[in-house]
């Protein structure tokens, strides 16, 4: 995500990723005593439950209940990179401006908000998914720059979603006169809007009915054209308000018409 650093300069990363040499294989349970730091737990563990002033580990989801009432009270989640991609739930959801310094003191990782305060942390993508994202973004952005009548975005660019969730689509455009309604501190955040037209990509690591309510998602809250792309098995789903999704089978290109005129996107090089 495109992240300035947080207002906070002091402000201590909620997550943490430990390299393969770091990670203890131990099952741990660590005492957390009120007023703590974050940094006071050393050598966390990967799914972490707080409960009673207690840490442990689990195997599936985060959860963290209570939060204590101590403000300056601070905890980090620690994670195998093999525990990626990974959901976590806290008792109190992260505002916009928490999750915008979560996402800054984590700047290696993905990270999506749910619309019901969910984080979704995943890894960088892989080297063929990052292959034809630069393919399709070379494209998409020549065509933004003929076009002239809004803004691109890649992958590294979270949006507030109407809904209250937070998403990074693959691709992202915004018309001009949506794009300069907002004040320069929104612009310098992640935006407050839906994209007028979104493009997801389909990794190895998502599931396609997690990617098909993303779409549905974007739609609902206001987009008015999205493309979810299957390489393997070079599928295509088109999402417009009001339709069921069109699904394309073998299709060499794209067309953005009528939304997006004279949009062509290429894809053999996707395939």
């Amino acid at each position: 995500m495109d992240l300035e650093s947080p207002e906070d300069p002091l402000a201590q990363p909620l997550l943490r990723v430990l390299s393969k040499s770091e990670w203890d294989q131990h099952m741990l349970e660590i005492p957390l005593a009120r007023g703590a730091r974050a940094d006071a737990l050393g050598q966390g563990a990967g799914e972490i439950v707080m409960l009673d002033g207690t840490v442990r580990v689990l195997s599936s989801l985060v959860m963290i209940v209570p939060a204590l009432a101590e403000d300056d009270v601070r905890m980090t989640l620690v994670a195998r990179w093999r525990d990626l991609p990974m959901r976590v739930r806290m008792a109190a959801p992260l505002g916009d401006d928490e999750l915008f310094a979560f996402c800054a003191a984590n700047r290696d990782l993905q990270i999506e908000r749910t619309a019901d305060g969910e984080l979704l942390i995943m890894s960088p993508t892989g080297g063929e998914t990052g292959r034809r994202n630069f393919d399709l973004t070379g494209q998409f952005a020549a065509w933004v720059r003929r076009n002239g009548m809004g803004i691109g975005f890649d992958s590294s660019t979270g949006f507030l979603l109407p809904n209250g969730a937070e998403r990074a689509p693959d691709l992202a455009w915004v018309t001009k006169a949506r794009w300069n309604a907002l004040s320069d501190a929104q612009r310098r955040k992640f935006p407050p809007l839906c994209p007028d037209f979104v493009l997801e990509l389909r990794s190895p690591s998502d599931t396609l009915a997690e990617q098909r309510a993303k779409l549905e998602e974007y739609i609902a809250c206001g987009a008015r054209l999205g493309w979810l792309l299957e390489p393997d098995d070079r599928r295509v789903h088109v999402y417009r308000p009001g339709r069921a999704a069109e699904i394309l089978d073998g299709v060499t290109e794209l067309r953005g018409d009528p939304e997006l005129p004279g949009l062509v996107i290429d894809l053999r090089s996707i395939w």
